[in-house]
């Protein structure tokens, strides 16, 4: 039979590894909401999508703007966003409590990115960054109550939500 030092080792690296996880995803999100938040104020985003988005491909000079945001966009759907899926996907199959919650938001986003397209309204496309931004948000308070229900007696002691991801900003 295990020693219950031996056990407590065990968790403790177990919260250690997941306490990296979780200080990752923390970062990447804080990221993508700063580059969502960039991108729904640039001045040429509403031209990035609908009749706007129709006229720039026909090659009409007087849309300033709208490449730079439809670039922008891509390269923050395409490759930022999925970067960040990929790490959650990594973390799920190692499991533990940020597993357990990258596994579902990794899905989840995934489906968002799929609803942000340059053929919608210029309307639907700011609703559908801004949906982002806000659910980005809201994993965040995700992970934090996955560590907080994995690790109650760890939270506090160890200060998780603060070392490591105020020093990775």
């Amino acid at each position: 039979e295990e020693a219950v030092g031996e056990k407590d080792i065990d968790r403790l690296d177990d919260f250690r590894e997941d306490k990296n996880a979780f200080n990752q995803n923390m970062v990447d999100i804080d990221y993508l909401i700063q580059k969502g938040e960039e991108i729904l104020a640039h001045p040429g985003f509403d031209m990035a999508f609908g009749m706007s988005r129709r006229a720039l491909l026909g090659g009409n000079t007087n849309i300033s703007g709208g490449t730079d945001a439809t670039g922008l966009i891509s390269t923050f759907k395409d490759n930022e966003f999925m970067e960040m899926i990929g790490r959650m996907r990594e973390q799920s199959e190692s499991g533990g409590a940020v597993g357990q919650v990258s596994e579902k938001e990794g899905e989840r986003f995934e489906n968002m990115l799929g609803d942000l397209r340059f053929e919608t309204s210029e309307e639907q496309g700011r609703a559908n960054l801004e949906r982002i931004v806000r659910e980005l948000t809201r994993s965040k308070d995700l992970y934090r109550l996955g560590m907080e229900g994995t690790y109650p007696e760890l939270s506090e002691s160890e200060d998780l939500f603060i070392e490591g991801y105020s020093a990775a900003l």
